[in-house]
């Protein structure tokens, strides 16, 4: 850390020594952290989401599998290779993440995760594989609420990897964090 200087009475100046936990140091250290140009997942994080996607393309095709689930229909079939294509894209992207770390490579591997998972929950509001039976009624407009909240993320995700990938074909730095 420089040290600041302050003025004192009389015209002379003494160098201040920032506190560790003083706010402009993180920032800083941030700034550095980002110039490698990976600042939103870690190599851990990536190896997280491939096991997390791993596990749920398991459970809903091998055990227990998607027939257990009691709320959802045999119209499920025609969802199915949507969503499975949206979870092995997120596993071969992040382990690709894992190995190159490029900010670019990220942006673009992340539109295309998007674009897969947008394509899965336009499929699965076209088809609407869920049957709630005698239950509340109001089931069907959660389902439906909580999968357009999920294309709205999806169309915010990429219009800021668009960004980023723009950003980074332009050769600029990633904006540090505040």
């Amino acid at each position: 850390m420089t040290p600041e200087f302050i003025a004192r009475e009389g015209g002379s100046r003494a160098a201040v020594q920032p506190a560790p936990w003083d706010l402009r140091h993180f920032r800083t250290k941030a700034a550095r952290n980002d110039a490698g140009g990976m600042a939103t997942t870690s190599r851990g994080g990536g190896v997280g989401s491939v096991l997390v996607n791993a596990v749920l393309l398991w459970a809903i095709n091998m055990w227990p599998g998607w027939r257990t689930v009691p709320f959802l229909t045999s119209d499920m079939t025609r969802v199915l290779d949507a969503v499975n294509a949206a979870l092995i894209a997120g596993i071969i992207l992040n382990l690709a993440f894992v190995v190159v770390r490029s900010r670019g490579l990220q942006a673009l591997g992340n539109l295309v995760v998007l674009g897969f998972g947008m394509a899965a929950l336009l499929r699965l509001w076209d088809v609407f594989p869920f049957d709630f039976g005698d239950g509340w009624s109001g089931w069907p407009m959660v389902v439906r609420v909580f999968l357009a909240l999920g294309m709205m993320g999806s169309v915010i995700g990429a219009v800021v990897e668009a960004v980023a990938l723009i950003r980074s074909l332009a050769g600029l730095a990633p904006r540090p964090r505040q």
